[in-house]
């Protein structure tokens, strides 16, 4: 068959369009091998990632619980047998360990949670010197542990004694069983391979084959990965031997200490796309077979009439639907061949689509494809999974069923429509919760979207970066900063702080040779041999304190903790963290300054200085107190008072006063008695006060001692000397206070009796208009608005005699100083109703206080005294009239005050005078004790003198203002009051309410009243009837209690004080034995010793006490709080029968 034949020519072109098809097959393998490799890779990484940050997890759980320990005061404080029993309940409860283990800085164990071997010595193992050179964490190596003979893998952390040195290591010891436990329990891919090693490659852990590989070195080829520094990729053959994709975390990064790696088996996880593959490449030669044979035995038979129906085949695949047929017979003419040929063509593409999409369908990426329009034709399982979508999302516009809060997808979607490129976004899904990394792949048809979850590697890169900053911040708050050297390239970083601490100048050297030369002289030679020595010697780390010169020629103290790394037993790397101490080592020169100067202060005093330990054990003595003890320094300290001194008795009692300072914690200030052979008995005054450690807690006494045996001595002949004349000093201030207290009564009896013309006056005012209003009553009996008129009258009348004669007693009363709230203008009123009618018709008296004036301060009756005598001796220097004004104000007195009164405020009263006036030096001493102008026998000159005396005694002052013809003006300060004072007769300008029980649907209350003036106690009984009271009168105290015994309740008391045969008193105190508790009210005419007695008893509360006369209001109100105060609910007082 010659080429020119259309079938040859058919032949040759099905041949040719084979060749597409296997090389389209062939790319897409490689496309799809390609992605899926990708794929792999990018899911090792997440395996290793999740591993890593489980095992730091462990870790950090493993490194906090040793934290907590090391803080542990059994630990801390070297409590074994505690320790040991807190460590065996820990062990209980944490089997992920085989043992926790307190080990001393000597290596051998203090205390573990299981039996040990209490000669262990780990003091030779890495981990243990490094744990107890730094202050973090340690994991060691895999190898046999402390307290099992299976292997473990220990992780450490140093602990402290209370004062800050290092004590030894807390151990605990991983359970290699229960790590790989927790690796099966990773949810993983089953092919997956995962790996744990040590430091050193020998592996801790495996996934798959449990147990199998434990203890066993990884491949000799593959160790490089220990090296690295950073996380990578790798293409290995595993220890199993097959060859896997490997993401590995090296142990220089978190988990710390630990290699971790994960795997997947290339081979396998390809298998599917390498057999899909392989099916489509069979299916298109097994189609290229047939349509070579179907075109040599068809092709001329068929060509012409099935072309249309070919064509229009051809255009359905072209559109994607590759199930479409010609429906045509695949004969031996050239179009059957054609026709077989193409349907070859199309079961290939099908296959190969079928493989693609069966990739697609297995990747763990989610992948959505769109039509040029953003509809949906494809989805797979893990897009609807992610999603949340289904399949009747198909052929909708794709934001119509996402959300489209982000507009980056969007515009990444749109991108790579039109200019036809690949397009990346990584943005945040707020509706899912989730961050995506999107690839958009353009084409012909449309779009892909392979989209995948990096919501965890981005929280653990948040996470990181976190942890970063809090580690920055923290070398930045503790003045700190690193230095790293590169010792091969000869290149140095400095962070920031590093650069501030040295300065540009040593920062800016490269050789060891010219940074030494920033070193301070007297420094150098210890850090050339530092240095040296820690170039030679591998693994061995370092801190040196040294000066480092600045730019402005100081020099500044730096720390340096570094270590050299080496590899191939040569240095190659130098890290350093660095620390400025500039201000901790002035302080500790000041410091040691301060402790030579009290030293020296100490040793050249010639007081007893000592200090104790609590056990009373000296601890230091300065050389006075070695010469009074007549030792030396080796011979007293250690050593206690009672092993040092001759006497017993003196020894015990000193010691008892350290032990007291010790016990209480205070300063105590003491006189002690020492005895020696050479001098005798002496006396010292000690001082001793606790001495504390840095925390607070007491450690100890120290204490300095002043011999006063001389001064004890003198002042024993002293009292001697002094004690007739003592005596003798007694006698005469007795007679001179007696003198002067027979003074001030006089001055007190010579105002009574200025004021006695005046009180007659107003007592004769009273009578008369009494008896004028009785007298008027009896002669208009019917005439009711005039009685009630008259009455009224007569009551006032009554209450201005009461008012005289309160103010009478109080003024006369001999007591001390009682301070009490006073209304300040209440009683300036008082004082114009009593002096308008005592200083005579001449006299104008006048009262000036601010509006709401507050109260003051003071005794009322010494102010009341006191104002009377300055308004006398004002009188006195107005012999032809004249004007007197009281007034009073409120002053805020700073310090400096002319009167000599403390800061605070006061309210002033002045008492101004028309009067002739003093000249200065009448002034000057007219407020000396008996000082007077008066005639003799007229006055006696204590009467300023006394005024001064009582604002100096109430917390005030005095000060006088006068001048011949202009008057006097004495001002009197007195401290303001702190509460509102009481304002009396209160209660009188309110009607009287009536009693509980009063109302119309319950009984009154019940009164029993007693006394013994007919008159008084018929108008009393009238006064609490009309109040609502029932009232049951007795004229005596026995009259009382017969009656009390005859009745069925009574709810208070109401008795005279002063009667024949039972007075008030013993009224209320038998009738309290009946009715125990029943309220009381005692009234009294007088104020005799009766009364003092009622007042004083009446402090109990059983009682009150009121003066007569006594409004009708203020009885019932007096009556109505007794009554108020019982409790609620109280079943009435009965009579006892």
């Amino acid at each position: 068959m010659g080429m020119n034949s259309l079938l040859a020519r058919l032949l040759v072109i099905v041949a040719v369009a084979v060749i597409p098809a296997l090389a389209f097959q062939a790319y897409t393998e490689s496309q799809v091998r390609q992605a899926r490799q990708h794929l792999v890779a990018d899911e090792a990484r997440r395996l290793a990632s999740r591993v890593g940050a489980e095992q730091q997890r462990i870790i950090e759980g493993a490194d906090q619980m040793l934290t907590v320990l090391g803080a542990a005061p059994c630990v801390r404080g070297s409590d074994a047998g505690l320790c040991q029993r807190f460590l065996a309940d820990l062990g209980l409860s944490m089997p992920r360990f085989d043992g926790i283990a307190v080990i001393g800085s000597d290596g051998h164990p203090l205390a573990a949670s299981v039996p040990y071997d209490s000669h262990a010595d780990v003091a030779d193992r890495a981990w243990f010197r490094q744990a107890l050179a730094t202050g973090t964490s340690v994991v060691g190596d895999y190898g046999s542990g402390i307290f099992a003979a299976r292997p473990t893998l220990p992780i450490a952390r140093r602990f402290t004694r209370p004062d800050g040195s290092v004590a030894g290591v807390i151990i605990a010891e991983f359970n290699l069983t229960w790590m790989e436990r927790q690796l099966q329990a990773i949810p993983v891919p089953a092919e997956a391979a995962i790996t744990i090693a040590d430091r050193n490659g020998i592996i801790l852990a495996r996934r798959p084959d449990q147990g199998r590989f434990i203890g066993k070195p990884i491949p000799p080829g593959n160790t490089f990965v220990l090296q690295a520094t950073r996380p990578e990729m790798t293409s290995q053959a595993g220890i199993d031997g097959r060859t896997l994709i490997v993401a590995f975390i090296p142990p220089v990064l978190d988990p710390r200490g630990l290699y971790v790696s994960a795997g997947l088996d290339l081979e396998s996880t390809l298998a599917p796309v390498t057999e899909a593959n392989r099916i489509g490449v069979l299916l298109i030669l097994a189609g290229a077979v047939i349509a070579l044979g179907l075109t040599a035995l068809l092709g001329g038979y068929l060509i012409r009439r099935p072309f249309h129906q070919l064509l229009h085949a051809a255009d359905q695949w072209r559109s994607g639907n590759l199930s479409a047929r010609v429906g045509l017979r695949h004969d031996g003419s050239e179009c059957g061949r054609l026709v077989a040929a193409f349907e070859a063509m199309a079961d290939a593409l099908q296959a190969r689509d079928r493989a693609l999409w069966g990739a697609l369908e297995s990747t763990s990426d989610a992948v959505i494809t769109l039509d040029p329009d953003g509809r949906i034709t494809y989805l797979n399982p893990h897009a609807r999974a992610q999603t949340g979508l289904d399949g009747d999302v198909l052929g909708k516009v794709i934001w119509t069923v996402l959300p489209r809060e982000d507009g980056r997808f969007a515009a990444a979607c749109q991108a790579a429509m039109e200019r036809g490129e690949p397009m990346r976004v990584i943005g945040y899904s707020t509706p899912m919760d989730k961050h995506w990394d999107v690839h958009v792949y353009p084409s012909g048809d449309g779009l892909t979207l392979f989209a995948r979850d990096v919501t965890q590697e981005r929280r653990t890169m948040v996470a990181l970066q976190a942890s970063e900053e809090r580690l920055r911040l923290a070398i930045s708050a503790g003045r700190f900063g690193v230095r790293d050297y590169d010792l091969v390239a000869g290149k140095a970083v400095w962070t920031a702080g590093a650069e501030t601490i040295f300065g540009a100048d040593h920062v800016g050297r490269t050789t060891f040779d010219s940074a030494i030369e920033t070193v301070h002289p007297d420094d150098r030679a210890r850090v050339r041999a530092n240095w040296q020595r820690v170039l030679s010697v591998p693994g061995d780390d370092y801190e040196l304190e040294y000066r480092i010169r600045q730019a402005d020629g100081s020099w500044r103290w730096a720390c340096t903790y570094g270590r050299v790394i080496f590899e191939a037993g040569c240095p190659v790397r130098a890290i350093a963290v660095v620390q400025d101490i500039d201000a901790r080592k002035r302080i500790e020169a000041d410091l040691h300054q301060a402790t030579t100067l009290l030293r020296a202060i100490s040793d050249s005093s010639a007081d007893a200085v000592f200090a104790k330990d609590t056990e009373g054990r000296y601890i230091y003595v300065n050389p006075a107190l070695l010469e009074l003890m007549g030792r030396t320094a080796d011979a007293a300290l250690g050593r206690t008072i009672a092993e040092l001194h001759a006497n017993p008795e003196q020894a015990a009692a000193i010691a008892a006063l350290d032990q007291q300072v010790i016990r209480t914690g205070r300063t105590a200030v003491m006189e002690e008695v020492y005895d020696t052979a050479e001098a005798g008995t002496h006396i010292f005054r000690t001082a001793k006060s606790p001495l504390r450690s840095a925390d607070g807690t007491v450690i100890g006494i120290v204490g300095i001692s002043s011999d006063i045996t001389a001064l004890k001595n003198a002042e024993t002949e002293l009292r001697n000397l002094s004690a007739g004349l003592e005596l003798r000093v007694q006698q005469e201030i007795a007679a001179r206070e007696a003198a002067q207290a027979r003074a001030t009564q006089a001055e007190r009896l010579q105002a009574l009796g200025q004021l006695a013309a005046g009180i007659a006056h107003d007592f004769n005012n009273v009578l008369q208009a009494v008896s004028g209003a009785m007298a008027l009553i009896e002669r208009r009996p019917d005439d009711h608005v005039a009685i009630r008129r008259l009455a009224r009258l007569a009551g006032e009348a009554t209450e201005r005699g009461a008012t005289i004669t309160r103010r009478l007693l109080a003024f006369g009363r001999r007591s001390d100083l009682h301070a009490e709230a006073i209304d300040t203008g209440a009683l300036l009123a008082d004082l114009q109703d009593i002096l308008a009618h005592t200083l005579g018709a001449g006299i104008i008296v006048r009262t000036d206080a601010e509006t709401d004036v507050p109260g003051c301060t003071a005794d009322r009756g010494q102010l009341e005294t006191s104002l009377i005598n300055l308004a006398t001796n004002a009188r006195d220097a107005m012999p032809q009239g004249g004007l007197l004004v009281l007034s009073a104000s409120s002053e805020c007195v700073t310090a400096g005050h002319p009167a000599g009164i403390g800061p605070g405020r006061y309210i002033r009263f002045q008492v101004t005078d028309s009067g002739s006036g003093m000249d200065a030096a009448t002034l000057a001493h007219a407020t000396e004790p008996f000082f007077t102008t008066k005639a003799p026998g007229v006055g006696t000159g204590l009467g300023l003198s006394m005024v001064k005396g009582f604002a100096e005694q109430s917390g005030g002052g005095l000060s006088l203002m006068s001048a011949p013809g202009q008057g006097t003006t004495v001002t009197l300060w007195l401290p303001e009051a702190a509460v509102e004072p009481a304002h009396r007769d209160r209660a009188a300008a309110q009607g009287p309410d009536k009693p509980p029980h009063a109302d119309g649907g319950t009984p009154a209350a019940q009164v029993l009243l007693v006394d013994d003036e007919a008159p008084v106690r018929e108008v009393l009984a009238m006064q609490l009837e009309d109040a609502g009271f029932a009232v049951l009168s007795a004229a005596s105290g026995r009259q009382a209690l017969e009656r009390l015994d005859g009745m069925d309740r009574v709810d208070v008391l109401v008795t005279d004080l002063s009667m024949p045969g039972m007075d008030g008193l013993a009224v209320i105190h038998a009738v309290h034995e009946r009715c125990p508790g029943l309220p009381a009210l005692l009234l009294t005419g007088y104020a005799g010793d009766s009364g003092t007695l009622a007042r004083r008893v009446a402090s109990d509360g059983t009682f009150i006490l009121l003066r007569k006369p006594i409004q009708a209001a203020n009885l019932v109100e007096h009556l109505r709080t007794l009554l108020a105060a019982e409790e609620p609910g109280a079943m009435p007082r009965q009579a006892a029968s």
